[in-house]
């Protein structure tokens, strides 16, 4: 009986050891780079920054009321959340009759650190427009004007 059975020839490899090495820094300084750039890309565009107060309005369910001087309007937003801040001055005269007038969500409240506080009801119907939680706290100023800062934010 003879046998067929015959040596078998190695089978050359085809890969290039050489540019598989010479890929793997590459690759990884690429990655490396490209996460780099997408950091400082958020990290400046994520940015507290000025925004005219007409943008915030819809999303503090309101309008600056009448009388208000040294207007800021911020846009603080996060990575997935959207936040705005307002700061500006009114005459102390009837304020939380005023506030209430401007943003008619805001109700007084009784537990605060603060002169004055306002918050939204928590229960509220809202529309997606609206911010979820609005806070405004007022301190009172020697010149019978008082602070306001009003801050509001998605959760």
């Amino acid at each position: 009986m003879t046998s067929t059975w015959s040596p078998r020839i190695p089978v050359r490899s085809t890969t290039n050891w050489p540019y598989v090495i010479a890929a793997i820094p590459t690759v990884a300084a690429l990655v490396f780079f490209a996460l780099l750039a997408y950091a400082w890309v958020f990290a400046h565009a994520l940015k507290p920054h000025s925004v005219d107060c007409a943008e915030t309005e819809p999303f503090f369910g309101g309008s600056m009321p009448p009388g208000a001087t040294e207007v800021v309007c911020t846009n603080t937003r996060g990575f997935m959340d959207q936040a705005y801040d307002a700061d500006f001055r009114l005459p102390r005269e009837r304020l939380a009759d005023r506030l209430t007038a401007a943003f008619p969500r805001l109700r007084v409240s009784q537990s605060c650190k603060a002169d004055l506080c306002l918050h939204n009801r928590p229960d509220e119907q809202r529309n997606d427009e609206l911010s979820s939680y609005m806070e405004v706290t007022v301190t009172y100023q020697r010149d019978d004007t008082a602070l306001i800062h009003i801050a509001a934010y998605n959760v």
